[in-house]
Protein backbone atom coordinates (compact mmCIF):
# COMPACT_ATOMS: atom_id res chain seq x y z
CA UNK A 1 0.00 0.00 0.00
CA UNK A 2 1.46 3.25 -0.93
CA UNK A 3 0.18 6.64 0.65
CA UNK A 4 -1.21 9.13 -1.75
CA UNK A 5 0.10 12.80 -1.55
CA UNK A 6 -2.52 15.46 -0.51
CA UNK A 7 -2.01 17.38 -3.60
CA UNK A 8 -2.98 14.45 -5.37
CA UNK A 9 -5.96 13.73 -3.48
CA UNK A 10 -7.03 17.02 -4.22
CA UNK A 11 -7.22 16.37 -7.83
CA UNK A 12 -8.51 12.91 -7.67
CA UNK A 13 -11.13 15.06 -5.45
CA UNK A 14 -12.04 17.42 -8.23
CA UNK A 15 -12.64 14.41 -10.59
CA UNK A 16 -16.03 13.78 -12.04
CA UNK A 17 -17.78 10.38 -13.08
CA UNK A 18 -19.68 9.65 -15.89
CA UNK A 19 -21.08 5.94 -16.46
CA UNK A 20 -17.67 4.17 -16.61
CA UNK A 21 -15.75 7.18 -17.18
CA UNK A 22 -13.64 9.00 -14.80
CA UNK A 23 -12.72 12.36 -16.10
CA UNK A 24 -9.54 14.66 -14.73
CA UNK A 25 -10.35 18.01 -13.88
CA UNK A 26 -9.97 20.49 -16.23
CA UNK A 27 -6.30 21.81 -15.69
CA UNK A 28 -3.26 21.31 -16.74
CA UNK A 29 -0.86 18.94 -14.82
CA UNK A 30 2.89 18.83 -14.99
CA UNK A 31 4.18 14.96 -15.75
CA UNK A 32 5.22 13.57 -12.31
CA UNK A 33 1.81 15.13 -10.73
CA UNK A 34 -0.26 13.36 -13.95
CA UNK A 35 1.86 9.83 -13.72
CA UNK A 36 0.97 9.91 -9.68
CA UNK A 37 -2.62 10.76 -10.05
CA UNK A 38 -2.85 8.12 -13.22
CA UNK A 39 -1.74 5.39 -11.11
CA UNK A 40 -3.79 5.71 -8.44
CA UNK A 41 -6.52 5.77 -11.14
CA UNK A 42 -5.35 2.82 -12.99
CA UNK A 43 -4.67 0.83 -9.71
CA UNK A 44 -8.65 1.20 -9.11
CA UNK A 45 -9.10 -0.21 -12.50
CA UNK A 46 -9.14 2.18 -14.99
CA UNK A 47 -7.57 2.40 -18.37
CA UNK A 48 -7.03 6.39 -20.11
CA UNK A 49 -8.40 6.08 -23.21
CA UNK A 50 -7.99 9.44 -25.81
CA UNK A 51 -10.93 8.85 -27.83
CA UNK A 52 -13.59 9.26 -24.53
CA UNK A 53 -10.46 11.87 -22.99
CA UNK A 54 -10.85 9.77 -19.81
CA UNK A 55 -10.20 6.70 -18.28
CA UNK A 56 -12.33 4.23 -18.72
CA UNK A 57 -13.54 1.31 -16.34
CA UNK A 58 -15.31 -1.78 -16.92
CA UNK A 59 -17.63 -1.25 -13.78
CA UNK A 60 -18.60 1.71 -12.12
CA UNK A 61 -15.31 3.35 -10.33
CA UNK A 62 -16.98 5.61 -7.58
CA UNK A 63 -17.02 3.25 -5.10
CA UNK A 64 -13.03 2.76 -5.67
CA UNK A 65 -12.48 6.77 -6.06
CA UNK A 66 -14.34 7.19 -2.80
CA UNK A 67 -12.01 4.74 -1.35
CA UNK A 68 -9.00 6.67 -2.52
CA UNK A 69 -10.38 9.68 -1.17
CA UNK A 70 -11.02 7.97 2.09
CA UNK A 71 -8.08 6.11 2.52
CA UNK A 72 -5.63 8.49 0.94
CA UNK A 73 -3.73 5.65 -0.09
CA UNK A 74 -3.79 2.79 -3.08
CA UNK A 75 -2.60 -0.27 -3.87
CA UNK A 76 -2.09 -2.05 -7.67
CA UNK A 77 -4.86 -4.51 -7.27
CA UNK A 78 -3.34 -6.97 -9.89
CA UNK A 79 -0.45 -7.60 -7.39
CA UNK A 80 -2.86 -8.08 -4.23
CA UNK A 81 -4.63 -10.62 -6.20
CA UNK A 82 -1.91 -12.13 -8.36
CA UNK A 83 -3.42 -11.42 -11.67
CA UNK A 84 -1.89 -13.26 -14.67
CA UNK A 85 -3.90 -13.43 -17.72
CA UNK A 86 -4.14 -16.76 -19.63
CA UNK A 87 -3.90 -16.67 -23.33
CA UNK A 88 -6.38 -18.48 -25.09
CA UNK A 89 -4.10 -20.77 -26.82
CA UNK A 90 -2.25 -21.82 -23.61
CA UNK A 91 -5.79 -22.17 -21.96
CA UNK A 92 -6.50 -25.23 -24.53
CA UNK A 93 -3.99 -26.78 -24.23
CA UNK A 94 -3.76 -26.86 -20.02
CA UNK A 95 -7.24 -28.19 -20.58
CA UNK A 96 -6.36 -30.54 -23.32
CA UNK A 97 -4.13 -32.09 -20.67
CA UNK A 98 -6.75 -32.35 -18.41
CA UNK A 99 -8.35 -34.69 -21.10
CA UNK A 100 -12.14 -34.15 -19.80
CA UNK A 101 -13.27 -36.04 -22.89
CA UNK A 102 -11.69 -39.06 -21.53
CA UNK A 103 -13.70 -38.78 -18.26
CA UNK A 104 -16.23 -41.40 -17.94
CA UNK A 105 -19.97 -40.04 -18.48
CA UNK A 106 -20.85 -41.52 -15.36
CA UNK A 107 -18.57 -39.23 -13.26
CA UNK A 108 -20.83 -36.20 -12.45
CA UNK A 109 -18.46 -34.41 -10.52
CA UNK A 110 -17.82 -31.18 -11.48
CA UNK A 111 -14.67 -29.25 -12.14
CA UNK A 112 -13.10 -26.56 -10.04
CA UNK A 113 -11.43 -23.63 -11.42
CA UNK A 114 -9.95 -22.08 -8.08
CA UNK A 115 -8.49 -18.50 -9.32
CA UNK A 116 -10.61 -17.53 -12.35
CA UNK A 117 -9.74 -14.29 -12.76
CA UNK A 118 -11.00 -13.02 -16.37
CA UNK A 119 -12.21 -16.53 -17.27
CA UNK A 120 -10.03 -17.47 -19.54
CA UNK A 121 -9.19 -21.18 -18.37
CA UNK A 122 -13.35 -21.25 -17.59
CA UNK A 123 -14.26 -20.18 -20.92
CA UNK A 124 -12.68 -23.39 -22.35
CA UNK A 125 -13.70 -25.45 -19.89
CA UNK A 126 -16.81 -24.83 -20.36
CA UNK A 127 -16.79 -25.67 -24.02
CA UNK A 128 -14.64 -29.08 -23.60
CA UNK A 129 -17.60 -29.55 -20.84
CA UNK A 130 -20.13 -29.26 -23.63
CA UNK A 131 -18.57 -30.96 -26.07
CA UNK A 132 -17.87 -33.39 -23.67
CA UNK A 133 -21.80 -34.11 -22.89
CA UNK A 134 -20.83 -33.97 -18.91
CA UNK A 135 -23.28 -32.73 -16.78
CA UNK A 136 -20.97 -31.98 -13.64
CA UNK A 137 -20.82 -28.29 -14.12
CA UNK A 138 -18.19 -25.96 -13.59
CA UNK A 139 -17.44 -24.20 -10.23
CA UNK A 140 -15.48 -21.14 -10.53
CA UNK A 141 -14.08 -19.18 -7.56
CA UNK A 142 -12.61 -15.60 -7.61
CA UNK A 143 -11.71 -13.31 -4.53
CA UNK A 144 -10.91 -9.97 -6.98
CA UNK A 145 -15.10 -8.95 -6.85
CA UNK A 146 -14.04 -6.32 -10.15
CA UNK A 147 -12.86 -9.84 -11.79
CA UNK A 148 -16.18 -11.70 -11.77
CA UNK A 149 -18.12 -9.24 -13.62
CA UNK A 150 -16.03 -11.10 -16.21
Amino acid sequence: MSRISDNILDILGDCTITGNTLFLPDKQLDRPTYEAVNKAITNIGGKWNRKAKGHVFDHDPTEGLDNLLTTGETEDMKKVFQFFPTPRQLAETMVGMAEIQNMPHEEKCPVLEPSAGDGAIADVLHEELKKARRDGGLICVELNEQMKQY
